[in-house]
Protein backbone atom coordinates (compact mmCIF):
# COMPACT_ATOMS: atom_id res chain seq x y z
CA UNK A 1 0.00 0.00 0.00
CA UNK A 2 0.90 3.82 -0.12
CA UNK A 3 0.11 6.60 2.00
CA UNK A 4 -0.28 10.39 1.46
CA UNK A 5 -1.29 13.41 3.56
CA UNK A 6 -4.64 12.83 4.13
CA UNK A 7 -4.53 10.22 7.26
CA UNK A 8 -1.32 9.44 6.36
CA UNK A 9 -1.60 6.53 8.64
CA UNK A 10 -3.96 4.71 6.31
CA UNK A 11 -2.74 2.35 3.79
CA UNK A 12 -3.87 3.17 0.27
CA UNK A 13 -3.89 2.15 -3.30
CA UNK A 14 -3.86 4.88 -5.27
CA UNK A 15 -2.72 3.56 -8.69
CA UNK A 16 -4.19 0.51 -10.16
CA UNK A 17 -3.02 -2.69 -9.18
CA UNK A 18 -1.79 -1.05 -5.84
CA UNK A 19 -2.00 -3.91 -2.96
CA UNK A 20 -2.39 -6.83 -5.36
CA UNK A 21 -0.39 -9.62 -6.56
CA UNK A 22 -0.29 -9.44 -10.26
CA UNK A 23 0.19 -12.72 -12.54
CA UNK A 24 2.55 -12.38 -15.45
CA UNK A 25 2.54 -15.06 -18.03
CA UNK A 26 5.84 -16.38 -20.25
CA UNK A 27 4.64 -14.10 -22.99
CA UNK A 28 4.41 -10.73 -20.97
CA UNK A 29 1.01 -10.69 -20.34
CA UNK A 30 0.25 -8.99 -16.59
CA UNK A 31 -2.97 -9.06 -14.62
CA UNK A 32 -4.68 -8.95 -11.50
CA UNK A 33 -3.93 -11.83 -9.19
CA UNK A 34 -5.12 -11.68 -5.78
CA UNK A 35 -6.06 -8.39 -3.42
CA UNK A 36 -5.65 -7.46 0.14
CA UNK A 37 -1.79 -7.28 0.10
CA UNK A 38 -0.37 -4.46 2.77
CA UNK A 39 3.24 -4.83 2.51
CA UNK A 40 4.88 -8.21 1.20
CA UNK A 41 8.44 -8.47 1.67
CA UNK A 42 8.70 -12.37 0.16
CA UNK A 43 6.71 -14.41 -1.92
CA UNK A 44 7.97 -18.03 -3.02
CA UNK A 45 6.63 -21.53 -4.21
CA UNK A 46 6.18 -24.22 -1.36
CA UNK A 47 5.76 -27.56 -3.51
CA UNK A 48 4.83 -25.53 -6.56
CA UNK A 49 2.22 -23.29 -4.91
CA UNK A 50 2.63 -19.71 -4.71
CA UNK A 51 2.75 -18.28 -0.99
CA UNK A 52 3.65 -14.79 0.27
CA UNK A 53 4.62 -13.39 3.70
CA UNK A 54 2.79 -10.07 4.92
CA UNK A 55 3.80 -7.55 7.95
CA UNK A 56 1.85 -6.07 10.54
CA UNK A 57 0.04 -3.03 10.05
CA UNK A 58 -3.14 -1.38 9.98
CA UNK A 59 -6.11 -4.50 9.18
CA UNK A 60 -3.06 -6.54 9.96
CA UNK A 61 -2.64 -7.71 13.58
CA UNK A 62 0.33 -9.54 13.54
CA UNK A 63 3.09 -11.24 10.59
CA UNK A 64 2.14 -13.96 8.22
CA UNK A 65 2.60 -16.23 5.87
CA UNK A 66 -0.35 -17.64 3.22
CA UNK A 67 -0.98 -19.95 0.10
CA UNK A 68 -2.58 -16.92 -2.48
CA UNK A 69 -4.19 -18.30 -5.00
CA UNK A 70 -5.98 -16.99 -7.85
CA UNK A 71 -9.47 -14.49 -6.85
CA UNK A 72 -8.22 -14.69 -3.39
CA UNK A 73 -8.60 -11.54 -0.92
CA UNK A 74 -6.20 -11.39 2.02
CA UNK A 75 -7.35 -8.59 4.05
CA UNK A 76 -6.07 -5.18 3.36
CA UNK A 77 -9.13 -3.49 1.82
CA UNK A 78 -7.14 -0.57 0.07
CA UNK A 79 -6.69 -2.66 -3.03
CA UNK A 80 -10.26 -3.45 -3.40
CA UNK A 81 -11.21 -0.16 -4.98
CA UNK A 82 -9.71 -1.46 -8.62
CA UNK A 83 -11.66 -5.22 -7.88
CA UNK A 84 -14.37 -4.34 -10.18
CA UNK A 85 -12.42 -3.28 -13.03
CA UNK A 86 -12.79 -6.17 -15.81
CA UNK A 87 -10.36 -8.89 -15.35
CA UNK A 88 -10.13 -8.48 -11.91
CA UNK A 89 -10.77 -12.38 -10.28
CA UNK A 90 -11.70 -11.06 -6.74
CA UNK A 91 -15.10 -11.23 -5.63
CA UNK A 92 -15.09 -8.91 -2.51
CA UNK A 93 -15.83 -5.30 -2.68
CA UNK A 94 -15.07 -2.21 -0.23
CA UNK A 95 -18.30 -2.28 0.93
CA UNK A 96 -17.95 -5.91 2.23
CA UNK A 97 -15.70 -4.73 4.98
CA UNK A 98 -16.50 -1.70 5.95
CA UNK A 99 -20.12 -2.45 6.55
CA UNK A 100 -18.75 -5.33 9.10
CA UNK A 101 -15.76 -3.24 10.34
CA UNK A 102 -15.95 0.85 10.89
CA UNK A 103 -13.18 2.35 8.89
CA UNK A 104 -13.29 4.89 11.24
CA UNK A 105 -13.04 7.42 8.56
CA UNK A 106 -12.84 11.41 9.48
CA UNK A 107 -11.74 10.97 13.22
CA UNK A 108 -8.53 12.04 13.27
CA UNK A 109 -5.68 9.47 14.80
CA UNK A 110 -7.17 6.65 15.62
CA UNK A 111 -5.65 3.85 17.66
CA UNK A 112 -6.60 0.87 19.54
CA UNK A 113 -7.47 3.12 23.33
CA UNK A 114 -11.24 1.91 24.22
CA UNK A 115 -11.56 -1.46 25.82
CA UNK A 116 -15.58 -1.22 24.99
CA UNK A 117 -14.92 -0.53 21.61
CA UNK A 118 -17.11 -3.65 19.23
CA UNK A 119 -14.39 -5.75 17.35
CA UNK A 120 -14.50 -8.69 14.92
CA UNK A 121 -11.57 -10.93 13.65
CA UNK A 122 -10.09 -11.54 10.30
CA UNK A 123 -11.90 -15.08 10.48
CA UNK A 124 -15.33 -14.00 11.55
CA UNK A 125 -15.57 -11.36 8.55
CA UNK A 126 -13.95 -13.63 6.04
CA UNK A 127 -16.61 -16.68 7.13
CA UNK A 128 -19.26 -13.25 5.24
CA UNK A 129 -17.14 -12.22 2.33
CA UNK A 130 -16.89 -13.98 -0.45
CA UNK A 131 -13.35 -14.74 -1.71
CA UNK A 132 -11.91 -14.13 1.81
CA UNK A 133 -9.43 -15.64 3.22
CA UNK A 134 -7.31 -16.04 6.62
CA UNK A 135 -3.38 -16.69 6.60
CA UNK A 136 -2.47 -20.33 6.77
CA UNK A 137 0.26 -19.37 9.53
CA UNK A 138 0.67 -16.65 11.70
CA UNK A 139 3.96 -15.33 13.19
CA UNK A 140 2.82 -14.07 16.78
CA UNK A 141 4.18 -10.15 16.62
CA UNK A 142 7.37 -9.61 19.06
CA UNK A 143 7.47 -13.36 19.47
CA UNK A 144 8.21 -14.78 16.19
CA UNK A 145 9.36 -11.34 14.61
CA UNK A 146 8.62 -7.79 13.57
CA UNK A 147 9.18 -7.58 10.11
CA UNK A 148 8.56 -10.69 7.93
CA UNK A 149 10.84 -10.86 5.16
CA UNK A 150 11.74 -13.47 2.66
CA UNK A 151 10.05 -17.58 2.49
CA UNK A 152 12.03 -20.19 0.77
CA UNK A 153 11.30 -23.89 1.05
CA UNK A 154 14.30 -26.35 2.46
CA UNK A 155 14.82 -29.20 -0.34
CA UNK A 156 14.23 -32.77 0.27
CA UNK A 157 17.84 -33.71 0.13
CA UNK A 158 19.37 -34.05 3.36
CA UNK A 159 21.77 -31.45 3.26
CA UNK A 160 20.03 -29.34 5.68
CA UNK A 161 19.45 -31.35 8.37
CA UNK A 162 15.90 -33.07 9.62
CA UNK A 163 14.39 -30.23 8.19
CA UNK A 164 13.29 -31.04 4.54
CA UNK A 165 10.36 -29.92 2.96
CA UNK A 166 9.67 -27.59 5.77
CA UNK A 167 9.96 -23.56 4.79
CA UNK A 168 12.28 -20.88 6.20
CA UNK A 169 11.20 -17.24 6.53
CA UNK A 170 13.49 -14.44 7.72
CA UNK A 171 12.76 -11.55 10.25
CA UNK A 172 14.19 -8.39 9.44
CA UNK A 173 13.94 -6.64 12.90
CA UNK A 174 14.61 -9.09 15.12
CA UNK A 175 17.56 -10.49 12.72
CA UNK A 176 16.23 -14.04 12.97
CA UNK A 177 15.10 -16.88 10.39
CA UNK A 178 11.96 -18.57 11.73
CA UNK A 179 10.82 -22.48 10.56
CA UNK A 180 7.41 -23.32 9.37
CA UNK A 181 5.99 -26.67 9.05
CA UNK A 182 2.56 -26.94 6.82
CA UNK A 183 0.22 -29.66 6.36
CA UNK A 184 -2.99 -29.77 4.77
CA UNK A 185 -6.29 -30.30 6.52
CA UNK A 186 -9.86 -30.42 4.65
CA UNK A 187 -8.15 -29.20 1.32
CA UNK A 188 -6.36 -26.07 3.24
CA UNK A 189 -3.17 -25.13 4.28
CA UNK A 190 -2.12 -24.79 7.90
CA UNK A 191 0.55 -25.47 10.27
CA UNK A 192 2.93 -24.56 12.99
CA UNK A 193 5.86 -21.84 13.49
CA UNK A 194 8.82 -22.66 15.65
CA UNK A 195 12.51 -20.10 16.19
CA UNK A 196 14.92 -21.74 13.84
CA UNK A 197 18.11 -19.61 14.34
CA UNK A 198 19.04 -15.95 15.58
CA UNK A 199 21.62 -13.57 15.94
CA UNK A 200 22.72 -12.55 12.16
CA UNK A 201 24.80 -9.84 11.78
CA UNK A 202 21.84 -7.39 10.29
CA UNK A 203 18.28 -7.21 8.90
CA UNK A 204 17.49 -10.74 7.43
CA UNK A 205 15.59 -10.01 4.09
CA UNK A 206 16.84 -12.14 1.53
CA UNK A 207 17.57 -15.93 1.00
CA UNK A 208 19.14 -18.22 -1.49
CA UNK A 209 20.28 -21.86 -1.37
CA UNK A 210 24.19 -22.33 -2.57
CA UNK A 211 25.16 -25.34 -4.99
CA UNK A 212 26.35 -26.90 -1.96
CA UNK A 213 22.94 -27.20 -0.14
CA UNK A 214 24.35 -24.25 2.69
CA UNK A 215 22.17 -21.25 2.95
CA UNK A 216 22.78 -17.20 1.96
CA UNK A 217 20.97 -14.97 3.97
CA UNK A 218 21.11 -11.30 2.44
CA UNK A 219 21.00 -8.64 5.10
CA UNK A 220 20.42 -5.23 5.66
CA UNK A 221 19.11 -2.63 7.92
CA UNK A 222 17.95 -0.19 5.53
CA UNK A 223 16.91 2.48 7.97
CA UNK A 224 14.83 0.18 9.92
CA UNK A 225 17.07 -0.74 12.14
CA UNK A 226 17.41 -4.42 13.24
CA UNK A 227 18.74 -6.39 16.35
CA UNK A 228 21.44 -7.27 14.27
CA UNK A 229 23.66 -3.82 14.50
CA UNK A 230 25.74 -3.79 11.26
CA UNK A 231 24.15 -1.92 8.30
CA UNK A 232 24.36 -5.18 5.97
CA UNK A 233 25.49 -8.32 5.49
CA UNK A 234 25.81 -11.92 4.14
CA UNK A 235 25.70 -15.08 5.92
CA UNK A 236 25.83 -18.60 5.12
CA UNK A 237 23.98 -21.18 6.86
CA UNK A 238 25.71 -24.62 6.71
CA UNK A 239 24.39 -27.39 8.34
CA UNK A 240 26.66 -28.64 10.97
CA UNK A 241 25.89 -32.36 10.51
CA UNK A 242 24.70 -32.72 14.02
CA UNK A 243 20.91 -32.97 14.20
CA UNK A 244 19.95 -30.70 17.36
CA UNK A 245 16.79 -31.90 19.56
CA UNK A 246 14.05 -30.13 18.29
CA UNK A 247 10.34 -30.65 17.44
CA UNK A 248 10.39 -31.55 14.36
CA UNK A 249 6.29 -31.13 13.36
CA UNK A 250 3.32 -30.29 15.36
CA UNK A 251 0.24 -31.87 13.60
CA UNK A 252 -3.36 -31.35 14.57
CA UNK A 253 -5.32 -34.46 15.36
CA UNK A 254 -9.15 -34.62 16.29
CA UNK A 255 -8.41 -33.80 19.82
CA UNK A 256 -5.67 -31.90 19.84
CA UNK A 257 -2.13 -32.12 18.44
CA UNK A 258 0.93 -34.82 17.77
CA UNK A 259 4.38 -33.30 18.57
CA UNK A 260 7.02 -34.94 16.63
CA UNK A 261 10.60 -34.62 17.46
CA UNK A 262 14.47 -34.84 15.72
CA UNK A 263 15.45 -37.35 18.45
CA UNK A 264 13.91 -40.07 20.75
CA UNK A 265 12.29 -38.28 24.24
CA UNK A 266 12.21 -39.36 27.95
CA UNK A 267 9.72 -41.50 27.87
CA UNK A 268 8.95 -40.86 31.39
CA UNK A 269 8.96 -37.17 31.30
CA UNK A 270 6.96 -36.71 27.94
CA UNK A 271 4.21 -38.71 29.51
CA UNK A 272 3.61 -36.34 32.08
CA UNK A 273 0.87 -33.73 30.64
CA UNK A 274 1.79 -31.25 33.22
CA UNK A 275 5.11 -31.19 31.04
CA UNK A 276 3.03 -28.90 28.10
CA UNK A 277 1.47 -25.73 28.46
CA UNK A 278 -0.86 -24.69 25.83
CA UNK A 279 -2.69 -21.27 25.47
CA UNK A 280 -4.87 -20.22 22.57
CA UNK A 281 -5.33 -16.65 21.31
CA UNK A 282 -6.44 -14.29 18.03
CA UNK A 283 -5.64 -10.93 16.92
CA UNK A 284 -8.45 -8.32 16.30
CA UNK A 285 -9.64 -6.96 12.53
CA UNK A 286 -9.19 -3.24 12.51
CA UNK A 287 -8.13 -0.27 10.93
CA UNK A 288 -5.60 0.28 13.52
CA UNK A 289 -1.61 -0.53 13.28
CA UNK A 290 -1.44 -3.68 14.60
CA UNK A 291 -3.59 -5.39 17.49
CA UNK A 292 -3.01 -7.28 21.08
CA UNK A 293 -3.78 -10.55 21.55
CA UNK A 294 -7.36 -10.80 22.47
CA UNK A 295 -10.01 -13.67 23.64
CA UNK A 296 -6.34 -15.77 25.09
CA UNK A 297 -7.25 -19.27 27.07
CA UNK A 298 -5.58 -21.50 28.58
CA UNK A 299 -5.85 -24.88 27.53
CA UNK A 300 -5.42 -28.39 29.31
CA UNK A 301 -3.62 -31.34 28.23
CA UNK A 302 -5.94 -34.32 29.37
CA UNK A 303 -2.81 -36.48 28.35
CA UNK A 304 0.21 -37.53 26.57
CA UNK A 305 1.16 -40.34 25.02
CA UNK A 306 4.46 -40.87 23.79
CA UNK A 307 5.05 -43.81 20.46
CA UNK A 308 6.77 -46.72 20.92
CA UNK A 309 10.18 -45.82 19.36
CA UNK A 310 10.02 -42.52 21.40
CA UNK A 311 9.86 -39.61 18.46
CA UNK A 312 6.22 -38.58 19.21
CA UNK A 313 3.59 -37.58 21.58
CA UNK A 314 -0.12 -37.20 21.15
CA UNK A 315 -1.05 -34.35 23.52
CA UNK A 316 -4.99 -34.72 23.77
CA UNK A 317 -6.03 -31.57 24.70
CA UNK A 318 -9.14 -29.66 26.47
CA UNK A 319 -10.64 -26.75 24.33
CA UNK A 320 -9.68 -26.55 20.79
CA UNK A 321 -10.82 -23.74 19.00
CA UNK A 322 -10.72 -23.60 14.93
CA UNK A 323 -8.88 -20.73 13.35
CA UNK A 324 -6.94 -19.64 16.83
CA UNK A 325 -3.41 -19.68 17.15
CA UNK A 326 -2.26 -22.33 19.83
CA UNK A 327 1.02 -21.86 21.49
CA UNK A 328 2.73 -25.00 22.56
CA UNK A 329 5.41 -25.09 24.95
CA UNK A 330 7.24 -28.30 25.80
CA UNK A 331 9.08 -25.83 28.24
CA UNK A 332 12.37 -27.76 29.89
CA UNK A 333 10.41 -31.12 31.58
CA UNK A 334 10.53 -32.91 27.82
CA UNK A 335 14.33 -33.97 27.74
CA UNK A 336 16.00 -36.46 25.03
CA UNK A 337 16.06 -40.16 25.46
CA UNK A 338 19.49 -39.82 27.87
CA UNK A 339 17.94 -36.45 29.84
CA UNK A 340 21.11 -34.97 28.66
CA UNK A 341 19.16 -32.17 26.66
CA UNK A 342 16.00 -29.89 26.81
CA UNK A 343 13.92 -29.30 23.17
CA UNK A 344 16.35 -26.14 21.55
CA UNK A 345 13.79 -24.20 21.06
CA UNK A 346 10.64 -25.54 23.44
CA UNK A 347 7.73 -23.68 22.11
CA UNK A 348 5.32 -23.59 18.69
CA UNK A 349 2.66 -21.53 17.42
CA UNK A 350 -0.05 -23.95 15.77
CA UNK A 351 -2.54 -21.78 13.15
CA UNK A 352 -5.09 -24.02 13.73
CA UNK A 353 -7.96 -23.41 10.84
CA UNK A 354 -9.21 -26.55 11.00
CA UNK A 355 -9.46 -29.73 13.54
CA UNK A 356 -9.21 -32.99 11.31
CA UNK A 357 -11.91 -35.22 11.15
CA UNK A 358 -11.08 -38.99 12.94
CA UNK A 359 -11.28 -41.15 16.26
CA UNK A 360 -10.67 -39.47 19.26
CA UNK A 361 -8.87 -41.00 22.12
CA UNK A 362 -10.89 -41.80 24.94
CA UNK A 363 -9.12 -40.31 28.24
CA UNK A 364 -10.37 -38.76 31.36
CA UNK A 365 -10.35 -34.82 31.63
CA UNK A 366 -8.17 -33.25 33.96
CA UNK A 367 -9.35 -30.25 36.02
CA UNK A 368 -7.08 -26.55 35.42
CA UNK A 369 -4.10 -25.72 36.96
CA UNK A 370 -4.88 -22.71 39.70
CA UNK A 371 -2.30 -20.81 38.56
CA UNK A 372 -2.53 -19.10 35.15
CA UNK A 373 -0.51 -18.84 31.96
CA UNK A 374 2.55 -16.87 32.26
CA UNK A 375 3.95 -15.26 29.30
CA UNK A 376 7.01 -13.54 30.72
CA UNK A 377 8.59 -17.35 30.43
CA UNK A 378 7.84 -17.44 26.79
CA UNK A 379 10.89 -17.57 24.30
CA UNK A 380 13.15 -20.44 26.19
CA UNK A 381 13.05 -17.32 28.61
CA UNK A 382 13.99 -19.08 31.94
CA UNK A 383 14.79 -15.24 33.90
CA UNK A 384 12.86 -14.91 36.43
CA UNK A 385 10.89 -10.89 36.90
CA UNK A 386 13.76 -8.67 37.57
CA UNK A 387 14.43 -7.79 41.33
CA UNK A 388 13.29 -4.66 42.64
CA UNK A 389 16.66 -2.62 43.18
CA UNK A 390 17.01 1.37 44.13
CA UNK A 391 16.72 2.92 41.25
CA UNK A 392 19.80 4.41 39.78
CA UNK A 393 18.68 8.02 40.07
CA UNK A 394 16.34 9.73 42.35
CA UNK A 395 13.43 10.53 40.03
CA UNK A 396 11.09 11.69 43.25
CA UNK A 397 9.04 9.16 43.73
CA UNK A 398 5.81 9.53 44.07
CA UNK A 399 4.51 9.59 40.75
CA UNK A 400 3.83 6.80 38.25
CA UNK A 401 6.26 5.80 35.81
CA UNK A 402 3.50 6.62 33.35
CA UNK A 403 1.97 9.92 34.51
CA UNK A 404 -0.60 11.29 32.36
CA UNK A 405 -2.52 13.68 34.74
CA UNK A 406 -0.54 16.99 36.13
CA UNK A 407 -0.10 15.84 39.63
CA UNK A 408 -2.75 17.93 42.08
CA UNK A 409 0.75 19.68 44.02
CA UNK A 410 1.72 20.99 41.40
CA UNK A 411 1.85 24.75 41.07
CA UNK A 412 3.78 25.61 38.12
CA UNK A 413 5.42 23.08 35.51
CA UNK A 414 8.92 24.42 34.98
CA UNK A 415 9.84 22.75 31.91
CA UNK A 416 7.45 21.85 28.51
CA UNK A 417 8.88 19.54 26.39
CA UNK A 418 7.61 18.49 22.72
CA UNK A 419 9.02 15.18 20.88
CA UNK A 420 7.91 13.25 18.06
CA UNK A 421 9.52 11.08 15.78
CA UNK A 422 11.20 11.02 12.18
CA UNK A 423 11.19 8.39 9.65
CA UNK A 424 14.18 5.66 10.23
CA UNK A 425 13.22 4.81 13.68
CA UNK A 426 14.68 7.97 14.79
CA UNK A 427 12.78 10.84 17.22
CA UNK A 428 12.78 14.31 15.83
CA UNK A 429 14.87 15.83 18.94
CA UNK A 430 18.29 13.60 19.32
CA UNK A 431 18.70 15.70 22.70
CA UNK A 432 16.19 17.05 25.26
CA UNK A 433 17.92 18.82 28.12
CA UNK A 434 16.17 19.17 31.69
CA UNK A 435 17.45 20.78 34.96
CA UNK A 436 17.54 18.27 37.56
CA UNK A 437 14.49 18.22 40.24
CA UNK A 438 12.62 19.99 37.79
CA UNK A 439 8.63 19.34 37.04
CA UNK A 440 8.25 18.42 33.76
CA UNK A 441 5.58 18.19 31.05
CA UNK A 442 6.39 15.68 28.05
CA UNK A 443 4.18 15.20 25.27
CA UNK A 444 5.35 12.40 22.78
CA UNK A 445 4.24 12.78 19.18
CA UNK A 446 4.12 10.11 16.78
CA UNK A 447 4.45 11.19 12.97
CA UNK A 448 5.44 7.77 11.98
CA UNK A 449 3.57 5.06 10.21
CA UNK A 450 3.94 2.49 13.15
CA UNK A 451 3.19 2.36 16.82
CA UNK A 452 6.54 4.18 19.13
CA UNK A 453 6.76 4.79 22.90
CA UNK A 454 9.35 6.90 24.81
CA UNK A 455 11.19 5.79 27.57
CA UNK A 456 13.94 7.19 29.83
CA UNK A 457 16.21 5.01 31.03
CA UNK A 458 19.83 5.49 32.92
CA UNK A 459 22.84 5.71 30.48
CA UNK A 460 23.83 2.60 28.70
CA UNK A 461 20.76 1.03 29.84
CA UNK A 462 18.49 1.14 26.60
CA UNK A 463 19.60 -2.16 24.91
CA UNK A 464 19.22 -4.15 28.36
CA UNK A 465 15.43 -2.91 28.80
CA UNK A 466 14.49 -3.32 25.75
CA UNK A 467 15.83 -6.98 25.47
CA UNK A 468 13.54 -7.36 28.39
CA UNK A 469 10.74 -6.03 26.61
CA UNK A 470 11.30 -8.55 23.80
CA UNK A 471 11.23 -11.38 26.39
CA UNK A 472 7.60 -10.36 27.11
CA UNK A 473 6.79 -12.08 24.32
CA UNK A 474 2.94 -11.89 23.70
CA UNK A 475 2.02 -9.79 26.92
CA UNK A 476 4.23 -7.22 25.24
CA UNK A 477 2.03 -5.59 23.33
CA UNK A 478 -0.43 -5.21 26.48
CA UNK A 479 2.23 -3.49 28.43
CA UNK A 480 3.34 -1.53 26.08
CA UNK A 481 6.46 -2.91 25.82
CA UNK A 482 7.59 -2.08 28.78
CA UNK A 483 8.89 -3.68 31.33
CA UNK A 484 8.73 -4.37 34.90
CA UNK A 485 12.28 -3.20 36.00
CA UNK A 486 13.59 -0.25 38.34
CA UNK A 487 15.79 0.58 35.13
CA UNK A 488 12.52 2.51 33.79
CA UNK A 489 12.95 5.86 35.16
CA UNK A 490 9.31 7.25 33.63
CA UNK A 491 7.46 6.60 29.58
CA UNK A 492 4.70 6.78 27.70
CA UNK A 493 2.63 4.37 26.78
CA UNK A 494 2.73 2.50 23.29
CA UNK A 495 1.51 5.15 20.76
CA UNK A 496 0.23 4.44 17.47
CA UNK A 497 0.20 6.06 14.43
CA UNK A 498 -0.74 9.85 14.53
CA UNK A 499 -1.36 9.49 17.84
CA UNK A 500 0.55 11.33 21.09
CA UNK A 501 0.72 11.47 25.02
CA UNK A 502 1.85 13.90 27.85
CA UNK A 503 2.91 12.62 30.63
CA UNK A 504 4.56 14.57 34.11
CA UNK A 505 7.54 13.50 35.87
CA UNK A 506 10.31 14.93 37.99
CA UNK A 507 13.60 15.12 36.62
CA UNK A 508 16.33 12.84 38.43
CA UNK A 509 17.60 14.37 40.67
CA UNK A 510 21.23 13.61 39.53
CA UNK A 511 23.06 15.40 37.22
CA UNK A 512 24.56 13.45 34.37
CA UNK A 513 23.38 11.76 31.23
CA UNK A 514 20.49 9.76 30.52
CA UNK A 515 18.66 7.72 27.41
CA UNK A 516 15.42 7.83 26.18
CA UNK A 517 14.45 5.01 24.02
CA UNK A 518 11.43 3.12 22.34
CA UNK A 519 11.33 -0.54 23.54
CA UNK A 520 9.27 -1.73 20.85
CA UNK A 521 11.17 -5.24 19.87
CA UNK A 522 13.32 -4.33 17.00
CA UNK A 523 13.09 -0.12 17.63
CA UNK A 524 15.14 0.10 20.49
CA UNK A 525 18.80 -0.91 19.07
CA UNK A 526 18.45 2.56 17.29
CA UNK A 527 15.99 4.40 18.02
CA UNK A 528 17.37 6.79 21.09
CA UNK A 529 18.17 9.73 22.11
CA UNK A 530 19.90 11.79 25.10
CA UNK A 531 18.42 13.26 28.30
CA UNK A 532 20.80 15.74 29.37
CA UNK A 533 19.88 16.42 33.19
CA UNK A 534 21.92 20.09 34.22
CA UNK A 535 22.51 21.12 37.74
Amino acid sequence: VGFDDMEWWRGKSKAPGRSWAMEITPDGKMSLYAAGLRSPAGQGLVDGKYFYAENQGDWVGSGYMTILNKGDFIGHPAGLVWADKPGSPVLARTEDIYKRVDPRFNQGRIQDDDPKRPYKTLFEVAKEVPGMKTPSVWLPHSVMGTSTSSLIQIPNDDKFGPFGGQVLIGDQGQSRLNRVFLEQIKGDYQGAAFTFREGFESGVLRLEWGNDGSLFVGQTNRGWGSKGQKDFGLERVVWSQKTPFEMKAVRAMPDGFEIEFTKPVNKTAAADPDAYTLTSFIYKYHPVYGSDVVREQTLIADAAIVSADGLKVRLVVDGLRENYIHEINVGDKVTSADSSHNVLHPIAYYTLKHIPDGEKLNVPKRKAKAAGHDHSMMMGSTTAAPAKTAPAANTSAGLKKNQVDKPASWTTIDQTIVVGTSPGLKFDKPELTVKAGSKVKLTFSNTDDMPHNFVVVPAGQAIAVGELAMKMGLAGVKLDHIPNTPKVLFNTKLVGPGSSQTIYFVAPTTPGKYTYVCTVPGHFYVMQGTLIVGK
